[in-house]
């Protein structure tokens, strides 16, 4: 069953003035959303919502100490420990609530249990999908707060969001809080998948056909009958890599071929090997192949009027 998931409903407790900036994945048989929210001083206290079977994994971008929580009304704790990084997690079961004292500005991933517990169920897990840190403590998780702030650039910008990473990003988020905090039980035998010809052959179609930023995980899992997660394992199995990175390789390849047409400007290249933006192209382009579009089109003799 798809679980879809209202991507303001938890956020009203914090009567927002301007709408959360959004991001929202299809994964795991449910939605999984990330989204960014900010306020001032003395935000006062949180309005309470319906109870959901739902977590608020947060993540703090600025530093936040007046801060108390309650759940069902009982005070559980002062946040001293509100420095930005840290990580807390709003069970939305247990009426969560929050008085803000301080100029907050928050990252939350919005995931229900039964994703969590299809993530651990397609690595081979077992689980409950409840996540063991309680609502009110704070906890200091490296790698939680990286994947947080590498995907915070698709949140901020219109340009150069690619569905695929995006995708694999907030996938990546759900399967370490998986492994990091839930309680993982039942392991079966599992080996490290590759795909099939017939598989691999059909990616490599679809994506050269559709470069653009459009093209998701879920599409790819569905055209070769797979899931999201047996996906993301098996294309790294035969590919090497991530189905974004394989993308913008592609990408590349397509760009080098119309570079070779004197007549296109370096912006005619970017929009027509999917490229948001020619910047996006050009960062791109260089960190593949080590020159910028220009230089690797002087380098191969090509006019480059109109550029």
């Amino acid at each position: 069953m798809t679980l879809q998931l209202d991507p303001s409903a938890p956020l009203n407790s914090f009567r927002l003035h301007a709408p959360p900036m959004l991001l929202t994945s299809s994964l795991y048989n449910s939605t999984l959303q990330l989204s960014e929210i900010w306020g001032g001083p003395n935000h006062g206290l949180t309005t309470p919502q319906p109870p959901r079977e739902i977590y608020l994994v947060q993540m703090r971008l600025i530093d936040c100490f007046g801060c108390d929580i309650f759940v069902d009304g009982r005070h559980v704790s002062q946040n001293r420990c509100g420095r930005a990084g840290m990580l807390d997690v709003q069970d939305q079961l247990v009426g969560p609530r929050a008085e803000l004292r301080d100029p907050f500005r928050l990252m939350f991933l919005h995931v229900s249990r039964a994703a969590l517990a299809q993530c651990a169920y397609e690595m081979g897990y077992h689980t409950t999908g409840a996540l063991q840190i309680d609502t009110g403590k704070s906890v200091d998780d490296p790698v939680a707060r990286h994947l947080f702030l590498g995907i915070r650039p698709a949140l901020t910008s219109p340009l150069g969001r690619n569905r695929l990473f995006i995708d694999y990003a907030l996938s990546a988020l759900t399967t370490h809080l998986v492994y990091r905090h839930t309680s993982i039980v039942d392991r079966r035998a599992t080996t490290a998948p590759t795909l099939a010809d017939w598989q691999a052959r059909r990616l490599r179609e679809l994506i050269n056909e559709s470069l653009s930023d459009t093209l998701t995980l879920a599409a790819l899992a569905q055209a070769v009958g797979l899931s999201v997660r047996q996906l993301s394992r098996a294309f790294h199995g035969s590919f090497g890599m991530p189905p974004h990175r394989y993308l913008m390789q592609c990408r590349v390849l397509r760009a080098r071929e119309l570079l070779l047409a004197p007549r296109l400007t370096l912006l005619d290249v970017a929009l027509a090997s999917g490229f948001a933006s020619q910047s996006h192209f050009g960062r791109v382009f260089k960190t593949v192949t080590g020159l910028n579009p220009g230089a690797w089109r002087r380098a191969h003799d090509i006019s480059t009027r109109g550029n």
